[in-house]
């Protein structure tokens, strides 16, 4: 009787041990489908965001209606963003957001707007006037883009010496 009731509690463990190993299958299956969901989710929000982050290297002086040429990219996801002209071009249409920040020593000025296709949108002035030392700025600023357009920092036709 004891070999009978041994079988029959064998046979139970194994089934148990069967319907486990199924169950742990379908789990996997159903983990490797979420993550492959993820993966595809996770690709498209990031071919959905356009970043980019450049600055300039060194100190410059520019004449009026000079863009600046932001020509140390940090960040530039699309490569949208050419530090060789200074000119974002806008992969799709949508509300953006641009940030710029300047310097100017004692005595000097920065007059500098964001144009988008050549349509001033905001504008940055800073003078520290004759007190001496250095001041800086920053504009963000949010707006309206369409698919093509080119976005750029230039410097105003307000003053000589930026």
């Amino acid at each position: 009787m004891k070999s009978i009731q041994n079988v029959t509690s064998e046979e139970a463990k194994l089934e148990i041990l069967e319907q486990t190993i199924e169950s742990l299958q379908v789990q996997m299956r159903n983990l490797t489908r979420s993550n492959q969901d993820i993966s595809k989710d996770q690709k498209k929000y990031t071919d959905n965001h356009i970043v980019f982050y450049a600055r300039l290297s060194s100190s410059i002086h520019l004449n009026v209606f000079s863009i600046v040429k932001f020509n140390e990219v940090v960040i530039n996801e699309g490569n949208h963003y050419n530090s060789g002209d200074g000119i974002f071009v806008a992969p799709v249409a949508g509300v953006y957001q641009f940030s710029w920040m300047t310097l100017t020593d004692s005595s000097d000025y920065v007059y500098t707007e964001l144009r988008v296709d050549n349509v001033v949108i905001d504008k940055l002035v800073i003078n520290l006037g004759s007190a001496a030392g250095t001041i800086s700025a920053t504009r963000l600023t949010v707006c309206k883009v369409d698919k093509g357009d080119h976005v750029w920092i230039q410097t105003t036709g307000t003053h000589g010496s930026n």
